[in-house]
């Protein structure tokens, strides 16, 4: 179970302890608060501000008194601590310094581990926690932008590196400030509340990683490259977030069935009301591709996906969107054309669904179709679970927005260009192509 998932189930959990605090209705016993009087003695000792020195012993000065401290009194240190001007236990090494004091031999080049790139709110935004470890609500950038650089050259990389950068960073400042609100509206009752909330989700990680806090350290530190405190703190910002945002946002957004309606049949038409569409995967190898086409066959024979195959770089049509096409029948499918090639459009249209065809011959080359099913025209009361929630979320999204206005008109944020200029210098650094 995920962290995402237990804090949605703890979070009902937690509107009832935050709701019963704010509430009134649970009151903490007087004997249940402790006082800086519960630990003062019931008979304080009268104060007294002169220090009783014990007596010396005969023969012997107490230099952590005045009288020992006395200019009229001068102490005679004799003996090794004398001697060696008060350094003791040296050992000498014979030989001439190879290197001087004052001119350090530099042990290696310098290496960035952490850097501060801005602030929201006076919370640092670190380049680690950017790229490396992430956010309650957001991957760790680094390892993606890493894989990228192996498949993309350097123009395409920076233009790639530079819209996730952005997007996260403007994700990254949003959760900061929803954070930060719901934090400052929190009664002392309602932040035990959350505390209990985290140490709940803890405890069932703690039961499932082996019983013991220590084997969760273990699969914390290797499954996320985080310590229990941060993994607690990230916790306690994801809940936080999300109180807020239903509390401020989504308890305010409503779809009605006549809003549905309108979408259905006006700006959502072309979406919802289009003829069946079926959806078909085509493989296409060259004949002089021998070794492509036993591997794609014995694929097929041993029980591999069909789309699976169409995926990969055995497949010369498009594999680069899975071999993918999608053909609208508006009446009769005898009058539809799938195909240029009458060989393979005929082939295509004797599938049923879930139906491969037969090695198709091109001349220079050989094909195999599949047709993965066939979508209808969706009636409107089958279309109005999805058109409802693509209303909410757009909806949801405005009104995110303006409350985001409101916080940055009151929250102290670095300037966002220049940590977005600063965050893809380093990105490029750490990840970009050679």
């Amino acid at each position: 179970m995920t962290d995402l998932a237990r804090s949605a189930i703890l979070l009902s959990s937690l509107a009832f302890l935050l709701g019963g605090c704010s509430s009134g209705a649970t009151r903490t016993s007087p004997k249940s608060i402790v006082t800086a009087s519960d630990f003062a003695s019931p008979n304080p000792p009268a104060t007294t501000h002169a220090r009783t020195v014990p007596p010396a012993h005969d023969g012997v000065l107490d230099v952590n008194t005045p009288e020992g401290r006395s200019p009229g009194r001068p102490v005679d240190i004799t003996g090794p601590v004398a001697a060696s001007g008060g350094i003791t236990d040296v050992q000498a090494v014979p030989g001439t310094p190879s290197q001087s004091i004052d001119d350090p031999a530099p042990i290696s080049s310098a290496v960035l581990i952490d850097a501060k790139v801005g602030d929201v709110n006076g919370r640092p935004i670190l380049v680690r926690t950017f790229f490396e470890t992430g956010t309650p609500t957001q991957e760790a950038l680094g390892p993606r932008l890493a894989a990228e650089a192996r498949t993309r050259d350097r123009a395409a990389w920076l233009t790639y590196a530079r819209e996730q950068i952005n997007r996260r960073l403007d994700e990254y400042i949003r959760d900061e400030l929803l954070r930060a609100e719901a934090l400052s509206s929190l009664t002392p009752q309602e932040r035990q509340g959350l505390f209990a909330v985290v140490e709940r989700i803890q405890a069932d990680m703690r039961r499932e990683a082996g019983g013991t806090r220590e084997q969760l350290k273990r699969q914390l530190e290797t499954e996320r490259g985080l310590t229990v405190d941060q993994w607690a703190r990230k916790t306690e910002q994801m809940i936080l977030v999300r109180r807020e945002l239903e509390r401020k946002i989504n308890r305010g957004i409503n779809v009605s069935w006549r809003d549905i309606e309108q979408a259905y049949y006006g700006r959502f038409r072309t979406t919802y009301q289009h003829p069946p569409r079926y959806r078909l995967y085509l493989v296409i190898i060259p004949n002089t591709q021998t070794a492509d086409r036993a591997a794609f066959e014995q694929g097929l024979a041993s029980g591999r996906a069909f789309d699976e195959l169409a995926g990969s770089t055995l497949n010369r049509h498009q594999n680069n969107r899975g071999g993918l096409e999608v053909r609208e029948v508006p009446g009769d499918l005898a009058a539809t054309t799938f195909f240029p090639n009458p060989a393979l459009d005929a082939a295509a249209k004797a599938l049923g669904e879930g139906q491969t065809s037969d090695p198709v011959d091109l001349g220079d080359s050989t094909a195999w179709v599949h047709l993965a099913g066939i979508d209808p025209t969706p009636t409107l009361y089958g279309a109005q679970l999805d058109i409802e929630g693509r209303l909410r979320t757009e909806r949801s999204n405005a009104a995110i927005d303006r409350y985001l206005l409101r916080l940055q008109g009151k929250a102290n944020v670095s300037s966002v260009p220049q940590m977005r200029a600063r965050l893809l210098q380093i990105a490029a650094e750490r990840y970009g192509p050679n």
